[in-house]
């Protein structure tokens, strides 16, 4: 069995053991599907084309991989969008473009040698904020509450700068490289990815008891840009077994399911998961549900249009509709505490 059977199968095991916390309303699927029926089939546009030159493939393909291992922090999206006017996604794709333009290699060594103050710097991140005293037009200089996202950034990178350095590598790119040297499943990529690099580790306990189960969300976006951008001019990074490719399931999958009626909700696991702590117990057995759910609404799509859906393609496309505020009034979870999404 791949990473990808596992994971699925173990989300599956979870909700057909959890049928009064978690469900999948198949129903209201199948009726929100007739009515795509009569629509255009999906489509997704391919990866921007990046609007600067690399000294080499392996350069290029090294930003990419830095970009996905710093894709986090959608915790402090309101704190980033009224500091900076835009959210964590933007944010990173600054930071990563900073680097790219001050001849940064986002080497081993060059992440080894980053302080806090350069990453809020190059991100843009201010450490601290003025406060209002009990004197009138006095102010004093507090910690900013976006400070915990920068250590969170410099932590990342500090840790896969040990890694790499350790497995001998200089940057990510050349792990990458080495383990395509030859043609294997994205599965197989993905899983070196997240055994290898904390950075990239995304698990979560679908149950108190259980073992933890890989969502593994930067990692699967990660190679599948890879395809996308890269599988036709590079052999060894189209993957066979890309069809197979689970969603990721970042929590803004499993609010849109909510909102949509598709994934059930007990009262006590809606409570626990909507509040406002920096982490949840509830958050991995809501993300196992998602997964399930988004596999069925391809299931159920397919069996009514000939648009050969996959699980990730509609995970895309719920993502999709938040993004054009199709779902304005869907809650978002914040969690301020991961490093996953």
């Amino acid at each position: 069995l791949t990473l990808y059977d596992n994971t699925v199968a173990a989300c599956a095991t979870l909700l057909a053991a959890s049928p009064t916390a978690l469900s999948v309303d198949r129903a209201a699927i199948a009726e929100w599907a007739l009515a795509r029926a009569s629509e255009p089939a999906w489509t997704f546009e391919p990866p921007h084309s990046l609007p600067f030159k690399f000294d080499s493939f392996e350069h290029e393909l090294n930003f990419i991989a830095v970009k996905h291992l710093l894709a986090f922090g959608s915790g402090y999206d309101p704190e980033l969008k009224t500091a900076l006017g835009k959210e964590s996604e933007e944010t990173i794709l600054f930071g990563v473009i900073s680097m790219h333009i001050m001849g940064n290699n986002m080497s081993a060594s060059d992440f080894k040698a980053l302080s806090l103050t350069d990453v809020a710097s190059i991100f843009n991140l201010p450490l601290q904020s003025e406060q209002p005293t009990a004197i009138p037009a006095v102010y004093s200089m507090v910690a900013s509450p976006l400070r915990p996202y920068a250590e969170l950034i410099l932590d990342t990178l500090h840790g896969t700068a040990q890694v790499l350095a350790a497995q001998g590598f200089q940057r990510l790119s050349q792990f990458v490289l080495h383990v395509a040297k030859e043609p294997v499943p994205s599965s197989h990529l993905v899983d070196a990815l997240v055994s290898v690099f904390p950075g990239f580790r995304d698990t979560a306990k679908l149950s108190a008891s259980g073992p933890d189960v890989a969502f593994s969300c930067k990692a699967l976006a990660f190679v599948a840009e890879l395809h996308e951008r890269f599988g036709q001019k590079h052999p060894n990074l189209h993957f066979s077994d890309i069809a197979n490719m689970p969603p990721g399931v970042p929590l803004a999958v499993p609010a849109v399911l909510v909102r949509l009626g598709f994934l059930k909700l007990s009262d006590e696991l809606a409570e626990d998961f909507a509040g406002l702590a920096a982490s949840s117990a509830s958050d991995g057995i809501v993300r196992g549900g998602a997964l399930v759910a988004c596999l069925a609404v391809a299931e159920i799509l397919n069996g009514q249009t000939s648009w050969g859906v996959t699980g990730r393609a509609v995970e895309r496309h719920l993502l999709a509709l938040l993004r054009t505020g199709a779902l304005a009034d869907c809650h978002l979870v914040r969690r301020k505490g991961t490093t996953s999404f």
